[in-house]
């Protein structure tokens, strides 16, 4: 289908192009660790099952986790999912309420990747649930298109974890009313957590 690739910018290039290890999961999934003098990244690959109602039904799935710790004193990042080696027929933004989404489709595959909106992240700044950024309101913390699809996180605080995720799911291509991959992809972060017992 092609190759997404996820870039972490903190303003210097890809954060996650640089040495990192590798951990297998008891569950099966990974974490990858960065260890950087203004930050730490943490990132784990999972496929949990993902509850679909009967009439749903996806060929695979897979989430990403990523946590940082700013241990500077100010950090702001851009992370971003974009195909790399891919030419779509159709594609662009495709938006519910708290899920940012992009789907993609072909002639035989439909692809979606999925994240919290800025009403979502918002949300979550403000109930101090792992989301320690400063802003003002929620315009453009995220964004999705033909190409990409992202979040902005400015001014995380100083030594705090901020985590945000990402739900990638395909299957073979039926018709245009077919939105099983938008569903499948409309996740919290616990079900990565609790698939792989991590905490």
């Amino acid at each position: 289908m092609g190759n997404i690739r996820l870039v972490l910018d903190a303003g210097a290039g890809n954060l996650l192009d640089d040495t990192h290890t590798c951990q297998q999961l008891k569950n099966g999934g990974y974490i990858y660790t960065w260890k950087y003098e203004h930050v730490h990244i943490e990132m784990i690959l999972s496929h949990p099952i993902i509850p679909l109602p009967v009439h749903m039904v996806v060929d695979g799935s897979c989430g990403l986790l990523i946590r940082v710790m700013n241990v500077g004193s100010e950090l702001s990042l851009k992370c971003t999912a974009y195909w790399s080696e891919h030419q779509w027929i159709t594609g662009g933004s495709n938006t519910g309420q708290y899920l940012e989404a992009s789907i993609w489709e072909d002639d035989y595959y439909s692809v979606c990747i999925g994240t919290e909106d800025s009403e979502a992240l918002l949300d979550r700044m403000k109930n101090k649930k792992l989301m320690p950024i400063s802003i003002e309101d929620e315009e453009g913390l995220t964004f999705s298109d033909m190409n990409k699809i992202g979040i902005y996180l400015s001014s995380i605080e100083s030594h705090r974890i901020c985590q945000f995720h990402f739900y990638i799911s395909w299957k073979r291509y039926t018709d245009h009313e077919d939105f099983d991959t938008w569903y499948a992809v409309d996740q919290q972060a616990e079900l990565i957590l609790e698939h792989e017992g991590y905490c």
